[in-house]
């Protein structure tokens, strides 16, 4: 079941997921179409939003918020994406403070996607799957077997798949003091890089 479900398919400056209540403003302030400032994405009625290059997604948990979104150690996140270019951050969450530590972060890599989680001695993964330049379905799940073994699947459109055994520690997610952000990474404070278009 979706404990997490963001459809932005309105013209808003926050959107909220229909699981969780997560509230996901666009860019830095309160700016927005058709007054966009740099950082908001252009949205699309019925068709999501338009990511810029500039433009992110964030919703900042800091002590004891509400609502919060913890990722178990088993999960799967999904997105339809269409990339305008090969590289930049889909999603993370991290830390909102130095040095930003990445529990769960999808990125592109000259068209694969590479994803990071919060694992000791892990080195973030890079799927030999590729993304063309049209819609694409992404889906991005981990699980742990009865041996245990903690093990990451990448899934791009229905024509790659790509699992990698990662051993028996595995991700245990922040609950508190985090960034959600979708189209790119925080590096510093209100600070983000790495921008997908």
């Amino acid at each position: 079941d979706f404990v997490f479900h963001l459809q932005p398919h309105y013209i808003q400056d926050v959107v909220t997921d229909s699981k969780s209540s997560i509230p996901f403003s666009t860019g830095l302030d309160t700016s927005f179409y058709p007054d966009s400032a740099q950082g908001d994405p252009y949205p699309t009625k019925g068709r999501g939003y338009f990511f810029t290059g500039t433009s992110h997604m964030q919703y900042e948990c800091e002590t004891d918020c509400t609502p919060t979104l913890v990722i178990s150690p088993e999960f799967t996140l999904s997105m339809w994406i269409k990339p305008t270019s090969s590289s930049g951050t889909l999603f993370s969450k991290q830390k909102n403070t130095a040095p930003y530590t990445k529990s769960v972060a999808v990125e592109l890599d000259a068209d694969h996607p590479k994803v990071y989680l919060d694992i000791p001695v892990y080195t973030p993964y890079t799927t030999t799957c590729a993304l063309n330049q049209h819609w694409n379905f992404l889906a991005i799940s981990t699980s742990i077997d009865s041996t245990p073994q903690f093990k990451l699947h990448i899934q791009v459109n229905t024509t790659c798949t790509d699992s990698v055994v990662l051993g028996e520690q595995w991700l245990e997610d922040f609950q508190d003091n985090y960034y959600l952000v979708i189209g790119a990474a925080l590096s510093g404070t209100d600070t983000f890089t790495d921008f997908f278009s």
